[in-house]
């Protein structure tokens, strides 16, 4: 098989789900591939493996078994496993909205019953989440500016490394305008958010740029300054946005 993401699929059915059954027995309800393995942003070596297994009831001792045996595999996979209750998976998307609609936009059921279907998210939830982040990413930024100690280098390193994490919340900030088309790299995403809250995007394509390594006419520290600005105005719009 040389697509490694449909290598990496069958290894995880082969190998993988058989020891969970057998662990778990009756009590293992559903198994659920989500995030990048289940769309089309896969890049084996440095993607993850998201996995959700959903159980009948709490179950550490085969928690402990499943480490036991399957730890090296889980390790060399680069899986990222949560196990939950079916009840616990059920009760938690208005604490998690924006992981949920992501699960629940790219996902590949490889056992048992697909919960996801009976979910519905809360626009007020979703409002609430994204606007936490927000204010979460505001205050990271300040920090960084802080640490940086006024090095650029030091910076830019802090503001990659940022940018790479907000791909989740920059998918909320779409879904709340309810964008019909959801892409799903930063890139992408930040120009189709900036667009639709109607909002200067050139901070987030010098953040771009910063990290590719391209030409670009902000330093580093003038880029956390204007993505600061982006930043509080959004999270303005966004408390103001009735759910």
């Amino acid at each position: 098989m040389n697509n490694p993401q449909l290598s990496a699929i069958a290894s995880v059915k082969k190998h993988f789900i058989p020891s969970l059954q057998q662990i778990f027995g009756e009590s293992l309800l559903s198994v659920m591939l989500y995030g990048s393995a289940a769309g089309t942003e896969y890049n084996p070596g440095t993607s993850d493996i998201n996995i959700m297994a959903l159980i009948e009831a709490p179950a550490p001792r085969n928690i402990v078994e499943l480490g036991k045996q399957q730890s090296r595999y889980i390790q060399k996979q680069r899986i990222s496993l949560q196990i939950q209750t079916v009840e616990e998976f059920l009760n938690a998307a208005d604490v998690f909205p924006m992981e949920y609609l992501d699960l629940m936009a790219r996902r590949q059921l490889l056992f048992g019953k697909d919960y996801a279907e009976t979910i519905t998210v809360d626009k007020r939830h979703l409002r609430h989440q994204v606007e936490e982040r927000l204010r979460g990413s505001i205050n990271a930024i300040r920090q960084a500016i802080l640490a940086s100690k006024g090095s650029p280098r030091r910076l830019k390193l802090v503001l990659i490394e940022w940018f790479g994490a907000q791909t989740a919340l920059l998918r909320g900030l779409l879904r709340l305008k309810e964008t019909s088309h959801i892409p799903f790299g930063a890139d992408a995403l930040a120009g189709d958010m900036a667009e639709a809250y109607g909002i200067d995007g050139t901070p987030f394509a010098e953040l771009s740029a910063l990290r590719d390594g391209e030409h670009k006419t902000a330093t580093a520290t003038e880029t956390a300054e204007t993505i600061l600005v982006a930043l509080t105005q959004l999270s303005g719009i966004v408390d103001k946005l009735e759910a």
